[in-house]
C-alpha cells in the first residue's frame, strides 16, 4: 500500500493519476466520504453522515477516520487488489497513518510538499474552498509525520512527470515493490 499524503492542494490526485497512467497495474483505493461528488476531486463513494455511521457499525471499513468535518472509509472491496498481491495507492490523512501501518503488511508513505504560494493557487483554481476556507487550509500547521513509519518527502512543485519520476525511483529502491520504470 503506497500513501500518498500531504496538504492541501499539494497535488495528490494530480500525482496518482499520472502514477496509475505510467504504471497501470497500480490500482488506486477509492474511498467513501461524507463529500458529494465533483468534478474537480477524486473519485469517491460518496455518502451521508447516517449512511456512514451505519457502514461503521456493520464492520465494512479495514480503516476509517474524520478530518476537515467529513468521514473517510477504506472499505475491505476497496483493497481486494491489494489483497491479490496488486500495489495500490491510497489518500490518507497523517493522523492515520499509524493505524494505517497496522492494517497493511507493506506500507509506504509519500509526503508530498510544495511552496505555499503554489498551495494557494491550486486551491484557488480547485474552487472547492472560499477565501476565508482557503486560508484556514494553509494557515494549518502540518503535524510531523510518526517518525516510527518510514516516509519519503517528495516535492510538488514542478512538472508532474518529475515528480511521478522521483516516487517510481523511491519506489523501485523498495524491495517488495512491483512497479516497473517505464
Amino acid at each position: 500500500m503506497i500513501a500518498i499524503v500531504g496538504q492541501s492542494g499539494v497535488g495528490k490526485d494530480t500525482v496518482m493519476a499520472a502514477l496509475r497512467a505510467r504504471c497501470p497495474e497500480m490500482a488506486q483505493v477509492r474511498r467513501t466520504i461524507t463529500r458529494p461528488c465533483d468534478e474537480t476531486g477524486e473519485e469517491h463513494f460518496a455518502t451521508s453522515d447516517c449512511a456512514f455511521s451505519l457502514a461503521k457499525s456493520r464492520e465494512e471499513f479495514i480503516l476509517d477516520w474524520e478530518a476537515h468535518g467529513l468521514s473517510y472509509g477504506i472499505s475491505h472491496c476497496s483493497v481486494a487488489p491489494l489483497l491479490s498481491g496488486s500495489d495500490m495507492l491510497i489518500n490518507l490523512s497523517r493522523g492515520t497513518l499509524e493505524a494505517a501501518n497496522s492494517v497493511f503488511d507493506r506500507f509506504i508513505i509519500i509526503n508530498l510538499i510544495a511552496p505555499r504560494a503554489v498551495l494557494r493557487k491550486r486551491l484557488k483554481r480547485r474552487g472547492r474552498e472560499n477565501l476565508d476556507e482557503m486560508a484556514e487550509r494553509l494557515d494549518r500547521k502540518m503535524p510531523q509525520l510518526p517518525g516510527s513509519l518510514k516516509s519519503h518527502e517528495v516535492s510538488n512543485d514542478r512538472d508532474v512527470r518529475e515528480t511521478v519520476d522521483e516516487i517510481l525511483d523511491i519506489l523501485l529502491k523498495e524491495s517488495r515493490c512491483h512497479v516497473t520504470k517505464k
